[in-house]
């Protein structure tokens, strides 16, 4: 179970909060520098950068739309790629590199993550890359996801 938490983890994505300053009139909410004084306010938001995000539907669920709502798994990648079709390609292939690694477990990682019961559902992977927008990358799992009460079963 500790195993499960930790794999987790690696999976959440990571946010910077902001704090409030004594005399400022508004709240920074998501880089602030270690100093400021009293008569400065600060308004910086973190650039975002390569997000993986996994979102589980039905394969005839399929359409352009993007999904609504969070992913169920999300991660954070640490490097940041330009936000163009190559860097969507280089952010596409980071993200497969941390899903290979974690196949194996990928029904009791998913879901636990789940906040709902699924039958032959598909994880279908997803990107956001320098932008606050999913992008499709039309990239999904051979295997299909029963899950009951956040636990696999054979569909």
């Amino acid at each position: 179970m500790m195993a499960l938490r930790v794999v987790l983890l690696l999976f959440c994505v990571s946010a910077v909060r902001g704090r409030e300053h004594k005399n400022s009139e508004s709240v920074v909410n998501n880089i602030t520098p270690d100093y400021t004084d009293d008569n400065s306010t600060i308004t910086t938001e973190a650039p975002l950068g390569c997000v993986c995000g996994i979102y589980l539907f039905e394969a005839k669920k399929l359409t352009k739309e993007l999904p609504e709502g969070d992913p169920v798994i999300s991660h954070n990648i640490s490097e940041k790629f330009p936000n163009t079709s190559d860097g969507n390609k280089s952010c596409t292939k980071k993200c497969l590199s941390i899903i290979v690694k974690h196949l194996p477990n990928s029904p009791t990682l998913i879901c636990s993550a789940l906040n709902r019961d699924c039958y032959k559902e598909r994880a279908h992977l997803f990107i956001r890359n320098g932008s606050d927008k999913w992008i499709r990358t039309n990239l999904s799992g051979g295997r299909e996801y029963c899950c009951k009460n956040n636990l696999p079963y054979k569909c």
